[in-house]
């Protein structure tokens, strides 16, 4: 059985638009021949933006298509980039890395070299009117275009793994002047692994406190072994401790045996009077 090909009605439109030019021409009638034009034009336009759609898509398959783009992806571009990567008052590897694997997909080697090093130049002016920039942008560039460079420079941010306060400034500000919605933003935040500065210093905090329980504990410990007791004692057992500890190297007991013994018995003495105080304001006892 013979397969039946599949009917292109754009075919259909043009090859009925080719016949009733014909008829037009023919009993010159200038009606038909004009409607036959038409059909042809209409299918030649549909095959065109077929075209052009299906090489669209295509491009946009690539990470960050708009790099591709010789228009869009010039100088600007760059000083808009290389303002987010030095907000926060430096430039970090992993943020020149990640711009320069970007770039690596889509332009030859010594390219990507250019570009680079003009944008370590960039990295090294004091200021640039970014939002300005970023007004440009939103005129220019599609809204697609937009999510593409917002996933971009929120890449370069969050590369090091820690997302500061100033970085998440100047996106939210580029964010708001290319007319991006907030949910959008926090979308395209969620595709990424990182912690903020803020939950990075509670993190640094909390290990300091851990740090000194750690060192509180030994010292309690170490106190509590100076009177002769384990870490389990009472309150009670630590004054009575205490009590026998000063009466036993009180430095006058040990006067008879000389200046050496003296001297001896006052250090620990004061390391037993140390002690103890420590051990009541752990304990928080008078």
């Amino acid at each position: 059985m013979k397969k039946i090909a599949k009917s292109n009605p754009r075919l259909i439109s043009g090859g009925i638009g080719a016949m009733l030019l014909y008829a037009g021409l023919s009993v010159e009638n200038g009606a038909l021949a004009f409607f036959g034009v038409v059909l042809i034009i209409i299918s030649i336009q549909s095959f065109v933006h077929d075209g052009y759609v299906k090489n669209r898509n295509k491009d946009s398959r690539k990470k960050y298509a708009f790099i591709a783009e010789e228009t869009i992806f010039n100088n600007t571009l760059l000083i808009l980039i290389a303002s987010v990567i030095k907000v926060d008052g430096y430039q970090k590897d992993p943020e020149i890395k990640y711009v320069k694997k970007a770039l690596s997909l889509h332009f030859h080697e010594r390219k990507v070299d250019r570009v680079m090093e003009l944008l370590q130049k960039y990295c090294k002016y004091e200021r640039f009117k970014y939002l300005d920039i970023a007004r440009v942008v939103n005129l220019n560039f599609t809204f697609g275009e937009k999510i593409q460079l917002l996933h971009f420079l929120i890449g370069i941010v969050t590369a090091d793994g820690v997302l500061t306060k100033a970085e998440d400034k100047i996106i939210l500000e580029i964010a708001r002047a290319i007319r991006i919605p907030v949910p959008s933003l926090r979308g395209i935040y969620n595709m990424f692994s990182f912690i903020t500065e803020e939950e990075l210093n509670n993190r640094k905090k909390r290990n300091e406190e851990k740090k000194t329980i750690h060192k509180s504990s030994s010292k309690l410990k170490r106190s509590l072994e100076i009177l002769g007791l384990m870490e389990s004692a009472t309150v009670k057992q630590i004054k009575k401790a205490y009590r026998k500890s000063v009466l036993t190297h009180h430095p006058d007991r040990l006067i008879h045996l000389g200046e050496e013994h003296k001297k001896s018995a006052e250090s620990k003495f004061l390391a037993i009077s140390e002690a103890y105080e420590y051990i009541k304001e752990y304990k928080g006892f008078s």
